[in-house]
């Protein structure tokens, strides 16, 4: 039986079976002729219309920003990126760079809201303009703050120095009662720093508040001189008679540089009723010298963490050589960089409490004209000032201070909320820092206590007022905002990029207009990313524009970024108008004027207007115009404690203001208490005082 296939059309192989055909027969009846008539048949679709079903790269992007807004588990969603990858004419390296970027523009328009926020908190913080008014005595505060705006440096870091060289000229046994049935006690014993880049006048700002202590320690070394002479005299008298030579005499100590464990122990087993200073330079040469004698293993770090909260020294040398102190008061006080401090810091998480154990304040650059208009002698006034002070602090006897009940119940909320802030954070150096706060807040107000009795004039009640706690509480504010300054260096580090957003604000703040490369340069953080190129700092400046803060001139790579908007600093809700934002901090204390009763109000939800930050492009006012804004600030706030004559005494002086230059009277409204600011208005204005605080 013989098969063929018919020539048009076919018959179902099935039927052949049924007839009996062998698989043999049916291959060979079949043979290549209809599989070449097949594919000769074929319609041949052209390559180019077949990349016409194939999406486009601008399709592709649209549909990678589905895929990432439609919420996929990881497993569908690397299935679905597999399937629109097969469909697209995109190779698959640039696929892949196009979904990473789409990707990251996704997360930092997530991230927008988030990361403006920082972004203003971190600029509010830095720029937030602490005074000494209501925290030291007028006397005192007055030409702290002159100086520090005649050299650019601010009132603050004066502060932070003054209060650990006061520390050191208390007597040991010094110590305030904060909860004395745990006996938790502060003591005077406080470490600070200064941060700030080189040329931002830190050494002169610890220098114009430690000379007279210098000078004290320079009359000492007289003093010890001529001691040392009556004693050889005297050991040569009594070896005649065959009498007990007299001990030999010791220097006082009031500072040091050198801060090695073996060095400390020296100088406190040798003055065991006193504390000194241990000052350096440079900051990082404490940590430096760190188990000097041990080629950097030992416990020297140990014992200058212990030592801060008076804990004794113990010192055992191979060389036999012993010192053994029951207690410890020496304070540290310093200066470093950024970069070096960012070293000294590691990852930042602070897990030994090293750090949390020092008040910062980061110390901005700032213009400091050539004084043209300065009468007076400013920093000779502080000396004297300050040698007085350092005397008086000197002689006080050691005593136990205690909180009043006011001050206990301040005290008390203050101590909740920093512990509440404590169990909720995150960052394990933030809860260190919060923890250490507790101590920290009663070692301020323990010797602003002191500081401000000496500056009166008399011995320092037994009883610490509601008044200076609520001053330490602000300062204690101040110094956690500042903390929080520092840590976002290791937050730049680890990828977080609202620090450069704000970085790039305050670079452009001081120079203007900026290029990416003047930000490659200027920024830290920026210099040594090397992934920074200029595209990814223009970038940045096209972020800042999206949260609606500064404006771009220019395209490409000639794109400058200028953070102010017609010679005004752009607002952060991007109205084009100065804004003016509340300092986001731990906890808001209203406190009112030196010396003056007030009620206490604490919350961490809504700041008080006295913590309120104008972010303002204004220039500091001349020298001459900040002697007179402090002169009127100190004699209204004389005038309102006159009795019987104080709305007499303010009304002169407002008469006499109201004849000065604008910025006088502007600098003098300003700096004034807000409580007595609305007596002003009330009392010899005739109206009250309106919201802000405006005149």
């Amino acid at each position: 039986m013989s098969f063929s296939l018919p020539a048009k059309g076919g018959l179902d192989v099935a039927d052949w079976i049924a007839q009996g055909a062998t698989k043999e027969e049916i291959l060979g009846a079949i043979g290549d002729r209809r599989i070449t008539q097949a594919i000769s048949n074929q319609k041949v679709i052209p390559i180019r219309d077949n990349l016409k079903s194939l999406l486009s790269p601008e399709e592709t992007a649209v549909q990678i920003v589905e895929l990432l807004g439609q919420q996929l588990s990881s497993s569908k969603l690397q299935a679905a990126k597999i399937g629109l990858r097969s469909k697209t004419q995109i190779a698959e390296r640039e696929f892949n760079d196009l979904w990473h970027q789409l990707e990251t523009e996704r997360e930092l328009e997530e991230d927008r809201a988030s990361n403006q926020a920082k972004v203003c908190k971190l600029l509010e913080i830095e720029r937030y303009d602490f005074k000494l008014t209501g925290i030291l005595d007028p006397v005192l505060a007055s030409p702290m703050e002159q100086i520090a705006e005649l050299i650019g440096s601010t009132g603050v870091a004066m502060l932070l120095t003054l209060l650990p060289a006061a520390a050191t000229l208390c007597k040991v046994g010094t110590k305030l009662a904060l909860i004395p049935a745990t006996g938790f006690y502060a003591l005077p014993i406080l470490y600070t720093g200064i941060c700030g880049e080189s040329g931002s006048i830190k050494s002169p700002t610890q220098k114009a508040i430690l000379k007279p202590l210098i000078k004290l320690q320079s009359e000492a070394e007289e003093k010890h001189k001529a001691q040392l002479q009556d004693w050889e005299l005297e050991c040569k008298r009594v070896k005649e008679a065959g009498e007990p030579a007299p001990p030999k005499p010791i220097v006082r100590e009031y500072y040091t540089v050198d801060v090695t464990r073996e060095a400390i122990a020296q100088i406190q087993a040798q003055q065991p009723d006193r504390g000194f200073l241990g000052w350096s330079d440079e900051l990082s040469a404490v940590f430096g010298s760190q188990n000097a004698y041990r080629n950097g293993r030992g416990s020297d770090r140990e014992a200058l963490l212990s030592g801060r909260d008076g804990t004794g020294l113990k010192v055992n040398r191979a060389s036999g050589k012993r010192i053994s102190t029951p207690v410890s008061a020496y304070s540290i006080t310093g200066g470093t960089q950024p970069d070096t401090l960012r070293k000294l810091m590691g990852d930042f998480n602070d897990g030994t409490g090293q750090w949390a154990r020092f008040l910062w304040t980061w110390l901005p650059l700032k213009r400091s004209p050539f004084p043209r208009d300065m009468v007076g002698d400013s920093f000779n006034d502080l000396q004297t000032i300050l040698y007085s002070l350092y005397q008086t602090i000197e002689d006080f006897p050691a005593t136990t201070y205690r909180l009043s009940a006011q001050a206990t119940a301040t005290y008390a909320d203050w101590y909740d909320k920093l512990d509440d802030l404590r169990y909720e954070e995150m960052n394990q150096a933030l809860r260190s820092c919060f923890a250490k706060a507790k101590g920290n807040t009663g070692e301020i107000a323990l010797l602003l206590h002191i500081v401000n009795a000496a500056m009166r004039g008399t011995a320092p009640s037994e009883e610490i007022s509601n008044e200076t706690m609520l001053a330490a509480i602000k300062v204690m504010q101040f110094c956690i905002g500042q903390v929080k300054l520092i840590h976002s260096m290791g937050e730049a580090e680890e990828g977080e990029l609202s620090p450069v957003l704000a970085k790039i604000i305050e670079l452009s703040d001081r120079k203007g207009a900026i290029s990416a490369k003047d930000a490659k340069t200027g920024i830290s953080i920026l210099r040594r990313d090397k992934k920074a190129t200029a595209d990814k700092i223009r970038g940045l400046f096209a972020e800042l524009i999206a949260m609606g803060i500064g404006s771009i001139q220019g395209e490409g790579s000639s794109a400058t970024y200028s953070s102010k908007k017609q010679t005004e600093l752009s607002a952060i809700d991007g109205t084009g108008s100065l804004a003016t934002h509340k300092l986001e901090t731990p906890v808001t204390v209203e406190s009112d004027t030196f010396g003056e009763e007030s009620a206490t109000t604490i919350t961490q939800t809504e700041p008080s207007e006295s913590t309120s930050v104008a972010i303002e492009a204004l220039s500091p006012p001349f020298a001459a115009n900040s002697e007179l804004i402090s002169k009127y600030c100190t004699e209204l706030e004389a005038a309102s404690r006159m009795n019987g004559h104080s709305k007499e005494a303010l009304t002169k002086l407002i008469e006499e203001l109201r004849t000065l230059p604008d910025p006088v009277k502007q600098g003098v409204w300003k700096r004034l208490p807000r409580k007595l600011a609305a007596r002003i208005q009330v009392e010899v204005i005739g109206k009250p005082l309106r919201k802000g605080g405006a005149a």
